[in-house]
């Protein structure tokens, strides 16, 4: 996937991002507390990603990210990794299956 630009990554899957020594993958969704599709909601709630990163054949190094907030970027090495997106949405009274879950993520050089 190139940098500087969105990619999809699915639950499970590993990326190497194109011109940089950097590998990611997309771990689990540790936790989805996000307003249902379908319901009104006080607060938009949010999720919490975790991914893992490894740089140029290094060991693999865990990272959470968030849905909201300033939580929703990190710092790895000389790249920023930064979740735009996790898809899909919750519906009332139906959790969403693990094994639906992407996130689109975009890094940059810092």
């Amino acid at each position: 996937m190139p940098i500087d630009q969105d990619f999809p990554l699915a639950v499970g899957a590993t990326v190497t991002v194109a011109g940089a020594d950097l590998v990611l993958r997309f771990v689990q969704v540790q936790e989805d507390s996000r307003c249902p599709l379908d319901a009104q909601c006080v607060a938009a709630g949010d999720a919490t990603v975790r991914l893992a990163a490894r740089e140029d054949g290094g060991r693999e190094l865990p990272m959470d990210l968030h849905v909201y907030g300033e939580a929703r970027e990190v710092r790895f090495g000389i790249y920023w990794i930064r979740l735009q997106d996790l898809a899909p949405l919750p519906r009332a009274g139906q959790p969403v299956p693990p094994r639906d879950y992407v996130v689109t993520l975009r890094v940059r050089r810092s």
